[in-house]
């Protein structure tokens, strides 16, 4: 599995880089037939720049063209603040944590049901101590 602290990732990834990186973990669980490399990431990473879909940072402007260049097909849901929305069928979602001690946010993929399956970090102490914010829900097109 690749995370954000891998080796070889650009610096603006490993420090803020987990939504971009929950991004790519989805397209890659559910393109099987592509194993992804710490090199795809960084491809992806910087046509993402380029192409105006997120800036250097990686601050997310187009989800949906990021999951494209990964090679996943999906169009953005919407965003929801409650665990009651449930990803239906072809619909997956990436989780939004908050430690408020520390005041930081974190991104990963979820299981459908707003708990965190994928931490880009490893294991990060917003996923462990943290709260539940929000979910970004997507559904694959085909």
């Amino acid at each position: 599995m690749i995370y954000q602290r891998s080796p070889g990732m650009p610096k603006a990834i490993r420090e803020y880089g987990c939504y971009f990186m929950a991004l790519g973990e989805a397209a890659a669980k559910r393109n099987t037939s592509h194993l992804y490399t710490v090199k795809d990431f960084i491809a992806v990473y910087e046509k993402s720049i380029e192409s105006g879909w997120m800036s250097e940072d990686c601050f997310i402007y187009d989800p949906a063209a990021i999951l494209m260049a990964f090679g996943l097909k999906a169009e953005f849901v919407g965003k929801f603040h409650s665990f009651d929305r449930v990803c239906g069928d072809g619909e997956f979602e990436i989780v939004h944590y908050k430690y408020a001690p520390r005041n930081w946010d974190h991104f990963g993929g979820g299981n459908g049901m707003g708990f965190w399956t994928y931490d880009p970090w490893g294991v990060s102490i917003t996923f462990t101590q943290g709260q539940f914010h929000s979910k970004r829900v997507f559904r694959e097109i085909a």
